[in-house]
Formats: C-alpha cells, structure tokens, sequence
C-alpha cells in the first residue's frame, strides 16, 4: 500500500519577456512508489505581478553590468519575489516555495545563472524556498534548459507532445525511448 503526501506549494518565475512575476498557488498529492508520482494536482489560484519600470531597465541593462550589480540585483529581486509571494499567499498555509528565478546568462550544457535570492525569499516568506534549478540540471549533465519536458510527463501523461510558449518557445516529445526537449524560437521575447 502506497502512502500519499499532499502539499500546498507556490512556484513562480520571472520570464525572459521581462514582463514580470508570474506566481502559482499549487496543490499536490505524491505516490513515490508509483511511476508517476504525481496522483493528484491542481492549480488553485495564479497571478502576474507587473514590473515596475526600474526593474524592467535594470534587468534589460543587467547582463552588460559589472559583478557587483549582479549580486545587488539579485537580492532586489529577491526581496521583490518574496515581498509579491507574501501578500499573495494571505494566511494559507504553505508547504514550501519554488522560485525558478530570472535568467541572466544560460549557455547550454555549460551554465546557468538565474537571480531572485531564493534565501531572501526564504526570510521575507519564513517558507522553504527551492531555487537554483537550472544549476541542478547543468551539474547532472543536461543543458539546464528547457525544464518543463519533466513537468510535461508527469503532469500531462496522456500527451505525447506539448509546447511551452514563454520567452522562448520549447517542445517536449514523448517516445518509447524517453523524453526530450528542446527549444524551438524565441516566442513572447519578441
């Protein structure tokens, strides 16, 4: 007999489009015996918190910068998301946060830097914050983009494709072999 853990969780992720923080309140039932370990999930509630103006400038500017504005911008913008993930959750009560962060440099198979200090987050929030994702993928071997072809096959398995269309648009394919994903154009960037 499996055990199943449910949770409440919030994901979100500041796009290449640079049109601001898109946020997702989550729920999430887990078998991990089961081959997909995701029995149950539902999306409660989402919001797009625009940009102010300063911080649209200074990401557009950002990868031309100095280190030192770097890492004062990846704080901000930590300080930022957890702030936005604060009002938005009210008094729920939540198991942990996701934050993919903002993509500043990615060079396939190589490195990936994303900001939006998911510690910051952690303190502005007292949640659990997981960050770093593309960092994860790279140090495994993969090309730290695209991250939804994993998502796709658990969360829609009756799919054998889907396309994602954020800043730049990636398809996941399904086969007998596996999964594989890959991106396609630039999409919502443009």
């Amino acid at each position: 007999m499996s055990n199943i853990y449910s949770y409440q969780c919030i994901g979100c992720i500041s796009g290449s489009s640079l049109d601001g923080l898109d946020i997702a309140d989550i729920q999430l039932d887990i078998d991990p015996s089961a081959s997909n370990p995701i029995a149950r999930w539902s999306i409660l509630n989402t919001i797009t918190i625009p940009f102010p103006k300063t911080i649209v400038d200074d990401l557009a500017a950002l990868p031309n910068q100095s280190a030192l504005d770097l890492v004062r911008m990846d704080d901000r913008l930590g300080s930022f998301f957890g702030d936005c993930i604060q009002e938005f959750i009210v008094d729920k009560k939540i198991d942990f946060i996701s934050s993919h962060g903002h993509t500043i440099f990615h060079h396939p198979g190589a490195s990936s830097t994303q900001i939006g200090n998911p510690a910051l987050i952690a303190a502005r929030t007292g949640i659990r914050t997981i960050g770093h994702l593309r960092n994860m993928d790279t140090a495994y071997g993969g090309e730290g983009a695209p991250l939804a072809p994993m998502a796709d096959l658990y969360l829609w398995p009756e799919h054998d494709i889907c396309i994602n269309i954020g800043g730049i648009a990636n398809i996941s394919i399904k086969s007998p072999e596996g999964i594989i994903g890959f991106d396609v154009c630039g999409a919502n960037q443009l």
